[in-house]
């Protein structure tokens, strides 16, 4: 039983650092956007800085959202959670702005046509693809899908017209 109290002061030690950690990730956001307001906007790799912040506040809420599951957890979700935390600013942010190239280049249609013009749009897309794994994942996943179906049309037709030219030849 004292193992399971020790275990228990380490785990809420832990949470308290993760818990800093995601608020350092929010001041991180907050010295980012004092530094550059009223500047044009930077990107890093042609991802627009705005963007990258509304995806490490969309991982930071999912990371906090999640933490507030943490007295229903067992002791293996709790420690999973912890590593979760730490890596999720990061993947979130990645997700980010992998979901915003993908949208800002029309192979995620959001209407008829290809082009957003509303900024806050592909920031509250970034917003959702860094809160939720799941959503980002399944936007890739179904990409990738559709692109390995095209694939693979696109060799069967190459096929079939060099067996017709074959066919051809022979006649």
């Amino acid at each position: 039983m004292a193992e399971d109290l020790l275990d228990d002061k380490m785990l809420k030690r832990l949470l308290a650092l993760i818990l800093l950690y995601q608020f350092g990730a929010l001041a991180i956001i907050g010295v980012w956007t004092w530094g550059t307001w009223n500047q044009n906007e930077s990107t890093v790799l042609w991802v627009p800085q705005s963007v990258l912040c509304w995806a490490l506040l969309g991982a930071v809420a999912g990371v906090l959202h999640r933490l507030a599951n943490y007295p229903r957890l067992t002791a293996a979700e709790r420690a999973e959670l912890f590593l979760w935390s730490l890596v999720k600013p990061f993947v979130g942010t990645a997700f980010g702005g992998i979901i915003f190239l993908l949208t800002s280049a029309g192979v995620l249609l959001l209407k008829s046509d290809a082009t957003i013009t509303n900024a806050q749009l592909l920031c509250a897309i970034a917003f959702i693809a860094a809160f939720s794994d799941r959503f980002s994942l399944g936007v890739i996943e179904k990409l990738t899908k559709t692109e390995l179906s095209l694939q693979s049309r696109g060799r069967a037709r190459e096929r079939q017209a060099s067996q017709a030219e074959a066919g051809k030849a022979v006649s």
